[in-house]
């Protein structure tokens, strides 16, 4: 049976929330603010910017390349994240040039990281997107003119998916724990 989205939403009701996406227990949970912090497993703590109107950012890396700033995206089925060609050459990932995917404005090439991380969270060979050109709206590196600053990826669902998110937008901490 193939399930068929009934709709979505995100930051713009997440951030009037404490919200804590278990990927792994495949649960959500929406906290009232308060002064009182959640309990959860040991956490990593990470700095959280909302840039734009909705787009989550911390600081995370691709293989020894960072920690730098990339963007939260807890959608991107399939994908564990997107940069660009000249990111991942940068961060010395091979690039599948063999293999291009037509996007509008431009081409994608799939790319498998050793290793990407936030924090001390790691994951290893995460499939990902490199964008031959930044074209506007790509995730991640593609929103660093629009919001001033350089992103060098954008982390996004497969990611996540053995972890717990927790987006505290009072604080402004990113907590990234084993999930459940």
């Amino acid at each position: 049976m193939t399930r068929r989205t009934a709709g979505a939403f995100g930051t713009t009701v997440f951030y009037h929330f404490l919200t804590t996406m278990n990927y792994a227990g495949r649960t959500l949970v929406l906290r009232r603010k308060t002064g009182a912090a959640p309990r959860m497993r040991p956490a990593d703590r990470l700095p959280l910017w909302l840039a734009g109107d909705h787009y989550p950012c911390t600081l995370g890396s691709l293989g020894d390349y960072g920690p730098r700033m990339v963007t939260v995206d807890t959608g991107g089925i399939g994908i564990g994240l997107d940069t660009t060609v000249e990111i991942a050459e940068r961060a010395g990932i091979e690039v599948d040039y063999d293999h291009p995917i037509q996007q509008p404005g431009g081409r994608l090439f799939p790319i498998r990281p050793e290793r990407i991380s936030l924090g001390t969270r790691v994951r290893r060979d995460m499939p990902g997107h490199a964008a031959e050109n930044v074209f506007p709206g790509f995730p991640g590196p593609g929103q660093s003119a629009q919001f001033g600053f350089d992103l060098i990826a954008n982390f996004t669902h497969e990611f996540f998916k053995p972890y717990a998110i927790t987006f505290d937008y009072t604080d402004m901490c990113l907590f990234i724990t084993a999930g459940e």
